[in-house]
């Protein structure tokens, strides 16, 4: 699917169901709490891949920031943590898919708005590094890890 005039390819809604049925309940077995940015590359690679190897060409970026903490660690409420998700441009509009978790928590899988989710994070554009799948590809082959790449923008105090 085009998006109208723009030259980017929304992310066909079949993709994103599938996403959600095979990875919502399988994610506390993969997820561990602090791997944010191992979870959104395997979150991108699937969208990219639709988990068959074949290369789609939808419109995803993997997405290194740092949003404001919003957790329970007292030492980091009000900071900046790095943190890694995907954006995805759909019919509805561009949606990041995120991992929610927390001590003790089951992790769970969340689809918001781009604005919600800026508003939320209190997102600053500056405060962001978007990474096409190709390069996210070759960079995590290259420096054998899924991220951060790059020192993250607004001196974060913790890398969840």
């Amino acid at each position: 699917m085009e998006s109208a005039g723009s030259g980017r390819r929304t992310v066909a809604p079949d993709v994103l169901k599938t996403l959600r049925e095979l990875l919502g309940p399988n994610l506390f077995r993969i997820y561990e709490r602090g791997q944010c940015f191992r979870t959104a590359y395997w979150i991108l690679d699937f969208i990219k891949t639709r988990g068959d190897g074949t290369t789609h060409d939808y419109t995803a970026e993997l997405v290194h920031g740092t949003p404001l903490y919003q957790g329970t660690d007292p030492l980091a409420v009000g900071k900046l943590i790095g943190h890694a998700w995907v954006e995805v441009d759909t019919p509805e509009g561009i949606q990041c898919i995120d991992v929610l978790s927390g001590p003790g928590s089951i992790p769970e899988l969340v689809f918001l708005p781009q604005r919600i989710y800026y508003i939320a994070g209190a997102m600053k554009e500056e405060h962001m590094i978007r990474i096409p799948w190709e390069e996210a590809l070759r960079l995590s082959n290259e420096k054998e890890t899924y991220g951060p790449w790059e020192t993250l923008p607004g001196d974060p105090v913790m890398v969840d």
